[in-house]
């Protein structure tokens, strides 16, 4: 589920919704929707815990600074935004942490980091600078309730990138493979359908998701004059969903959120 869907007019509404809904879901922070089309987000950390803490999803992600050429145009840039990528998880954990102390009665989850960047490099730097700047910090054991990487991490700005090269998704993963402890598993955001078969065999990656599915429904409807209902967007999603099953048929560990 992504925040942007429900914040409006200056908070987050609408999202009863999905206290009907029978299947687990994740909540994502909407941070590429956010920096392209707003230049930033438009609701602030504590906003978004008080989201997750009322919606209590399977997992949520701490809200990061995403790193594609369009948004991030040379070096600083991307450094920089992994930088505030770090601060950003920093503060959320903090918010995490107070607001526990305060409302033992309602209490928040705390989110998965999302490991940001555009060259293996990038992510390499990012994965030392949170455990430097975050392990051993007293407020991150007290909402991660300990002190070490989670079973789980997003992984961001892989979903406009080319499977191959050096700065390819495949040449990403392995990075993180290569700097995470094994136990870490990873949510990929955004993944192209082209690329599920390439990474079936990756057991470290944990789910993928897509927002594809519904872009293809609603220009289907708009050329066919068909209404958006409940009916037709849920029918193209099980038809999306199955044809993604059969590119990670000899890998039932790859989840589709």
């Amino acid at each position: 589920m992504s925040a942007n869907a429900f914040w409006r007019n200056g908070r987050f509404r609408g999202y009863e919704i999905l206290w009907d809904i029978e299947v687990p879901f994740a909540l994502d922070s909407s941070g590429f929707v956010a920096m392209r089309r707003y230049g930033g987000y438009r609701w602030s950390i504590f906003d978004y815990v008080e989201l997750a803490t009322t919606l209590r999803p399977l997992w949520w992600a701490a809200m990061d600074y995403c790193c594609e050429p369009e948004i991030s145009s040379n070096q600083q840039q991307v450094t920089q935004r992994v930088e505030n990528t770090i601060y950003s998880l920093a503060k959320t954990i903090a918010t995490v942490a107070a607001w526990n102390r305060e409302l033992p009665g309602w209490p928040a989850t705390p989110p998965i980091p999302v490991i940001q960047g555009w060259k293996p490099s990038d992510y390499r730097y990012c994965i030392a600078k949170m455990q430097d700047c975050l392990f051993g910090d007293p407020a991150y054991a007290e909402a991660m309730g300990h002190d070490g990487w989670p079973s789980l991490v997003g992984v961001g700005s892989v979903c406009r990138r080319q499977l191959s090269g050096e700065s390819g998704l495949m040449r990403v993963i392995d990075t993180l493979e290569g700097n995470l402890p094994a136990n870490v598993h990873f949510h990929l955001f955004g993944v192209k359908s082209t690329a599920l078969s390439k990474l079936k065999d990756r057991p470290r990656i944990s789910s993928v998701d897509s927002m594809a599915w519904n872009s293809g429904a609603r220009w289907q409807a708009y050329k066919t004059h068909q209404a958006k209902g409940k009916a037709f967007l849920s029918a193209k999603m099980e038809q999306w969903v199955i044809s993604q099953k059969r590119r990670t048929i000899q890998s039932p560990q790859l989840s589709l959120l």
